[in-house]
């Protein structure tokens, strides 16, 4: 035998044993049998061979009945939440039929069977449905399981073990009454949030000077703002940090014996710690007045290319403590709600407005067209769009 020969046969080996050979009953046992999949055949069931000794066995089949969870993400709005909803089905590799059994009023038997457990997988899912929270869902199961098995001993004793034709069609026809009715629909679930989150916050933030006669600052400044917070029950701590492009200097002033030279690049950074308490909420919309305090610093970027602004002496900034006080609108797109494990919280995501008023105590300079001190008024509209995200765990 050659080398190139034992190769080839090796090849087929390996092939064979990643492709395997379907057997005949494999297409009709792959996988579990849904009770919504349609009626029950006996090409469902594994076959058996009894001995002649065991005509008389009560038992000449069984059925393994499975109930199974599943869940899906169900949108309410602007809520999410996994929803856990249960399922019926038999294992074909568990349920067998004597061969000399499989009659036309021993599958209407087994069907009956399988009807009683569907029967009572919605009654526990109606249960739980209609549970507020839903966090005793293994309480349930447990309870509506064990029934559906006492149930189904009731019939197959009433039925003679599928011997009595007429209490099979007893049941046929209940079980046809109470299957009619749909599934219950999902609900929102009722919960409670932990006092104690946290969340925060990036995006857009502009400050726009309210100017006096001696102003000296530019009308606008844009950039960007991120910050963190601290939230117990309807108590919000914010601390956030922007920086803003605020364009060019209006005017030529010596600060410190220093010259901020007209059309000077300048930005504005500021760093605020406050706090908002929310008056109005509901499902969708936050109203939360806020106050404040920080400090604004404005910054001579110009300097960069002009000083080494390492060298501390170099007045490149200038700023000083501010007042703020406004209101935070937030619009919640996107709540979810995790109801299940060691991580039961509740999130959202939200587009918040906040729009205040901050005074800064800005230094006294000198304008160089008119040497004389003068103060601008330091007064901002201050408007801000973010993104917001919020968690909090759940009682």
């Amino acid at each position: 035998m050659t080398i190139k020969t034992v190769l080839c046969q090796v090849f087929v080996l390996l092939l064979a044993a990643t492709f395997p050979v379907r057997g005949q009953d494999s297409g009709t046992r792959s996988r579990q049998k849904y009770w919504d999949e349609g009626l029950l055949e006996w090409s469902d069931f594994l076959t058996a061979r009894r001995a002649a000794a065991s005509h008389a066995d009560a038992e000449w089949s069984d059925i393994d009945v499975v109930w199974t969870l599943k869940s899906e993400t169900i949108r309410q709005g602007n809520y999410s939440y996994e929803h856990l909803f249960s399922v019926c089905s038999m294992n074909p590799y568990a349920s067998w039929v004597y061969e000399d059994a499989r009659t036309a009023v021993g599958l209407r038997y087994e069907q009956v069977i399988f009807d009683l457990f569907e029967l009572h997988r919605r009654y526990f899912q109606t249960a739980y449905e209609n549970s507020p929270a839903k966090d005793n869902i293994d309480e349930l199961w447990d309870i509506h399981f064990k029934r559906a098995k006492s149930a189904a001993e009731q019939f197959k004793k009433a039925s003679g073990y599928g011997r009595d034709t007429t209490a099979i069609a007893s049941y046929e026809q209940m079980l046809a009454g109470y299957l009619s009715y749909g599934e219950p629909e999902p609900t929102l679930p009722q919960y409670k949030r932990d006092a104690v989150g946290w969340g925060g916050q990036l995006g857009y933030v502009g400050e726009f000077f309210l100017r006096n006669a001696d102003s000296y600052l530019p009308v606008s400044a844009h950039g960007l703002g991120f910050g963190i917070e601290i939230d117990h029950s309807r108590l919000s701590v914010m601390a956030d940090f922007s920086l803003l492009f605020a364009g060019k200097q209006s005017e030529a002033i010596k600060y410190k014996n220093l010259t901020w030279e007209t059309n000077d690049r300048v930005n504005a950074v500021s760093l605020e710690l406050s706090a908002g308490y929310s008056l109005w909420e509901n499902r969708l919309l936050r109203l939360t007045p806020m106050a404040g305090v920080g400090w604004g610093i404005i910054e001579n970027y110009s300097f960069s290319n002009r000083y080494d602004i390492e060298n501390e002496d170099i007045p490149y900034q200038m700023g000083g403590f501010r007042l703020l006080a406004g209101v935070l609108f937030d619009w919640k797109y996107a709540c979810r709600l995790n109801l299940y494990g060691y991580d039961r919280s509740y999130t959202e995501k939200a587009l918040r407005l906040k729009c205040y008023v901050a005074k800064t105590n800005l230094p006294t300079v000198e304008k160089l067209d008119n040497p004389r001190p003068v103060a601008d008024s330091g007064y901002s509209l201050n408007v801000a769009l973010v993104w917001h995200f919020a968690a909090r765990g759940l009682k």
